[in-house]
């Protein structure tokens, strides 16, 4: 069998998505931070991509925790779907992300170690003392407690609603505004390769003896 050197280079960056330092992918992950479905997804699928740096550096990761929470602008009420535990580490992990610096691996490892907890523990005092790296721990606990919080909530809540199409579940995830079908890394992958620059333009053979 005889295959052109670029389909096995086109089949590697299919199997390993090597590094490719081209445009990032926009990644966005809207989801509850009590919500089963999310806990895994994020201590699962989304850890073991982020354990690769060719991944994270080829990715803009947003994090969104708010799902299927309610909440109204003028009341300032808000409410979770799995309780007012949920909403404090909602709130908890909002300021993480907003006072991350911007190192989005920082940044996961921190709302990781807080699911991680919840899937061992599930107990919030156990996750406000789990919290560690950037911010500080007197740094979240400041910004859940001031007016800055509830900001944090009404962006999540409209970056939430005005998703198009709506969210259907949670996680809810988003690969360049296109929904998640199937496999995360998969698509993740595709999404990648459709960046190299041969891409769309480049034709393969194969010739089997």
């Amino acid at each position: 069998m005889a295959v052109l050197l670029g389909t096995s280079v086109f089949v590697l960056l299919l199997a390993g998505c090597t590094s490719i330092d081209h445009s990032k992918v926009k990644v966005s992950v809207y989801y509850e931070t009590y919500c089963r479905a999310s806990v895994g997804f994020i201590v699962g699928e989304l850890k073991s991509v982020m354990d690769e740096e060719s991944m994270t550096k080829n990715m803009d990761l947003s994090l969104v925790p708010f799902g299927n929470a309610g909440y109204d602008p003028r009341t300032k009420k808000y409410t979770c779907q799995h309780g007012p535990q949920e909403c404090e580490i909602n709130l908890v992990q909002g300021c993480i992300i907003k006072k991350g610096g911007g190192d989005q691996l920082q940044t996961f490892n921190a709302v990781y170690l807080e699911e991680e907890a919840i899937l061992k523990h599930n107990t919030s005092d156990w996750i406000i003392e789990s919290i560690s790296g950037l911010p500080s721990r007197a740094e979240v606990l400041a910004c859940i407690g001031s007016p800055e919080s509830l900001g944090i909530v009404a962006e999540f809540a409209k970056e939430t609603e005005d998703l198009q199409p709506p969210h259907r579940y949670t996680p809810w995830v988003t690969i360049d505004g296109t929904p998640l079908k199937g496999d995360f890394k998969s698509a993740l992958c595709a999404s990648l390769v459709k960046r190299l620059p041969f891409h769309g333009s480049m034709s393969f053979s194969l010739v089997t003896n």
